[in-house]
């Protein structure tokens, strides 16, 4: 069984600036069909925010303009997202997917460490079984990973419809059900994907959703409790994410005893 995961130390890494971001590629990538098939993509464009002059992941139609989450109209289908990417390259660094109605997300950062993960990520991506109803897989940065799913809608999952979370050592997560879109890349985290079965996935119960909405609220608050100092592991500046990971692997049948 193949080994890879790895358990972060105390060196915190702050914001990594990978040189080689991960671009989508439609002719290797493996996402399955219950995705391709609902009509709900978009593209999206590295833009400069004009309030801060933070880059941003702007959604964009396939005419170049701004696409937004809650207007239907200014989405597309697969096909017509990988044609629009593939004739105006100078329009678009990728494609992405609109969550709601049902398709749910899951971005975890800062979690990945020349293709292991770390601990904490592997814990949390457990709650999400069986593997054959979602799809993992790595996110532009090179250093995250992103999990697509359908969850049966509830009050009390659209009251949790989005949320961002603090996790240790410079991680981050966030938790969307709707009313936001991901970047996909189409590069799947293969230990954790089932493509033997991708052709269908069924709905997590809503129970799932909140589940996994708790232990990140519940681990996000317990860090926010500690001092600062003690919260950015006593790192001053941003450390080599190889420090990060120690010799300590977990197997692929101990991330799944851990669900």
């Amino acid at each position: 069984m193949t080994n890879y995961i790895a358990t972060p130390t105390s060196v915190q890494v702050k914001k990594i600036k990978p040189q080689n971001v991960i671009r989508f590629n439609p002719d290797t990538g493996f996402i399955p069909s219950w995705l391709k098939e609902a009509p709900r993509w978009c593209l999206w464009k590295v833009e400069v925010r004009p309030k801060d002059g933070k880059p941003t992941k702007a959604p964009k139609q396939r005419n170049g303009r701004n696409a937004s989450s809650n207007r239907p109209s200014e989405w597309c289908s697969f096909n017509e997202a990988v044609e629009a990417f593939r004739a105006k390259p100078e329009l678009f660094d990728g494609i992405g997917f609109m969550l709601g109605d049902g398709y749910a997300g899951f971005d975890l950062d800062s979690v990945l460490h020349d293709g292991a993960m770390s601990a904490e990520a592997a814990a949390l991506l457990a709650h999400l079984q069986p593997r054959s109803n979602v799809w993992i897989e790595k996110s532009p940065s090179g250093i995250g990973v992103k999990a697509f799913f359908r969850i049966k809608s509830t009050d009390e999952v659209e009251n949790l419809k989005g949320t961002s979370f603090d996790l240790p050592y410079g991680q981050e997560a966030e938790l969307y059900s709707g009313g936001r879109y991901f970047t996909m890349t189409g590069h799947g985290y293969g230990a954790l994907n089932d493509h033997s079965q991708s052709e269908g996935a069924e709905p997590y119960e809503a129970e799932v959703f909140t589940s996994l909405h708790g232990e990140l609220a519940g681990i996000h608050k317990a860090l926010q409790a500690k001092p600062e100092r003690e919260r950015a592991g006593n790192a001053v500046e941003p450390k080599p994410i190889q420090e990060r990971a120690t010799a300590q692997m977990i197997t692929d049948d101990e991330i799944v005893k851990m669900a």
